[in-house]
């Protein structure tokens, strides 16, 4: 509709044709560091890290974190990418013990070098941003919930490989293709560890919930 609207003024006497419709924010460049999934100042524990043992096996042999916070958590994007996945029609039911019964609501964000961002357990319609869409690091794209594989409410963070590429860290080669990941605003290493306390210095972006 801008560019029409251009193109009507343009065309009228006396202006000029060389006159340029604004331009369209650049996509958000992805610098490949990754901070912390939830908003600058916020803390909170890990009660389950990677090669876990809890959960019906979602963190067994697997990088995967996860983050304790209150159902309704703004989730802000951890890295820069396109969404290439989501569900969101999960009722908000958990089923920690019991796969069958219940689903799991996510948001998934392919980075620029093919690695991709999971984001699980989001509330019932909370995934804010839809598929092809191009976010930037510290976007709010989701609400926190607790569906699916959940014992209490939480996000889920994990990081799958490059089609082709090795899933893996520091205890070796994962069972499902996810990879170890640091974090910019994690001390030490940069990853969060079990009960781990973890506070983030993401700073909040565009909010697609507000929208």
């Amino acid at each position: 509709m801008a560019a029409v609207l251009w193109a009507v003024v343009a065309a009228l006497p006396g202006c000029n044709l060389a006159v340029q419709p604004p331009r369209q924010p650049a996509p958000p460049e992805d610098d490949g560091l990754y901070y912390l999934p939830f908003e600058a100042g916020f803390a909170t524990i890990v009660p389950q890290g990677n090669w876990g043992i809890a959960g019906q096996g979602s963190h067994l042999r697997k990088y995967a974190i996860d983050f304790a916070m209150p159902v309704g958590t703004r989730i802000l994007a951890a890295r820069s990418g396109v969404v290439d996945r989501i569900r969101d029609d999960c009722p908000n039911v958990n089923c920690p013990f019991d796969e069958e019964r219940c689903c799991g609501n996510f948001v998934r964000i392919r980075h620029s070098d093919g690695t991709a961002a999971a984001y699980w357990h989001l509330v019932q319609f909370g995934s804010c941003v839809t598929v092809g869409q191009r976010v930037a690091r510290g976007d709010v794209i989701g609400r926190s919930g607790n569906t699916g594989i959940s014992l209490a409410p939480h996000l889920h963070f994990m990081v799958f490989a490059a089609e082709g590429g090795a899933g893996t860290g520091a205890f070796g080669p994962s069972r499902d293709g996810s990879m170890e990941v640091a974090f910019e605003d994690v001390q030490g290493s940069g990853v969060p560890a079990l009960f781990m306390t973890v506070q983030s210095r993401n700073t909040v972006g565009h909010d697609w919930c507000a929208e």
